[in-house]
């Protein structure tokens, strides 16, 4: 059963890989128009969520630490998701995902110091190679991009730590909340920072000045396509990555369904959007992957 929800989510990671970047190409520019993208992914997330919801049973004893951990795990969600959409404007596809792929070493790092999963020497070892991935991988995308701004870098690190924090979240919530519901789990993960960006972006909409054909005429169609594709594909990683955390430690299952998207995001990136593998890349996702796997 585990090897096919891994399965499943790395089918999800490639819809991913094309739409995220897709997005990042047709989105405009401007708060507003973030927000508003962001919030179409997280609203739909959690009507996913809803219907796998219904006929599932909610313990009341579980119902407040799982707002908690849902609340920071939607918070950090939100935050990596505008990380991801900023970083694919100056950096390629492969590199993002190494970057947010790297963020491994926090769930692994932080299992250890409190939720017991002891690292081995050999998994620090794979951690310091995975650093170095990312390294090789940032020249590659300075060759394909023809540039890499410390914005850039930013906005990559910000990734990093963000999807860190969310495999904790996951992990949490898999092990500390005993007999919690993982629909509910992450219908709360995406309904909770909908709320806070739905009012935001009504907030932003009256203060502006423009008509609502004009602001229509900013925001390409097709996002809102990609946005419920790519929300269906978080909401399903996110669902079954949760329900895998008590079967799998930290680094074993994140190692696997990010460090084998990764390998998905080089492929999408040079097939789709003709990002040229360079020999750095190549090495790169190499020492990566490896370092990954036995971690």
């Amino acid at each position: 059963m585990a090897a096919l929800f891994i399965f499943v989510i790395l089918l999800m990671r490639i819809i991913q890989s094309v739409f995220s970047k897709k997005g990042s190409l047709k989105l405009p520019s401007g708060k507003t128009a973030y927000i508003h993208y962001i919030f179409l992914q997280f609203a739909s997330s959690s009507l996913f969520s809803l219907i796998v919801m219904f006929g599932g049973k909610i313990k009341s004893e579980t119902v407040l630490p799982t707002l908690a951990v849902a609340a920071c795990s939607g918070c950090f969600l939100a935050f990596n998701m505008l990380c991801g959409i900023k970083a694919l404007d100056g950096g390629t596809v492969v590199l993002n995902s190494i970057f947010s792929t790297s963020g491994i070493i926090i769930p692994c790092a932080l299992g250890a110091l409190f939720l017991n999963e002891s690292m081995s020497l050999i998994q620090v070892f794979c951690i310091a190679a995975v650093i170095f991935s990312a390294v090789l991988l940032v020249d590659s995308s300075k060759k394909v991009k023809g540039t890499f701004t410390p914005e850039t870098l930013l906005w990559l690190l910000g990734s990093f730590a963000s999807n860190g924090a969310v495999m904790f979240c996951q992990k949490v919530f898999g092990l500390k909340v005993e007999g919690g519901n993982v629909a509910f789990f992450s219908m709360l993960t995406f309904l909770i920072p909908a709320i806070m960006l739905g009012g935001a972006f009504i907030v932003l909409g009256l203060k502006s000045r423009k008509t609502e054909s004009e602001k229509q005429s900013e925001f390409p169609k097709p996002l809102y396509l990609y946005a419920v594709l790519l929300a269906f594909a978080v909401f399903v990683i996110q669902q079954l990555a949760t329900t895998l955390t008590p079967m799998l430690s930290s680094a074993v299952l994140f190692a696997w369904i990010n460090g084998g998207a990764t390998i998905i995001a080089a492929i999408v990136g040079a097939v789709v959007f003709g990002e040229k593998i360079t020999v750095k890349t190549v090495i790169g996702i190499a020492v990566g992957i490896a370092a990954l796997v036995l971690i």
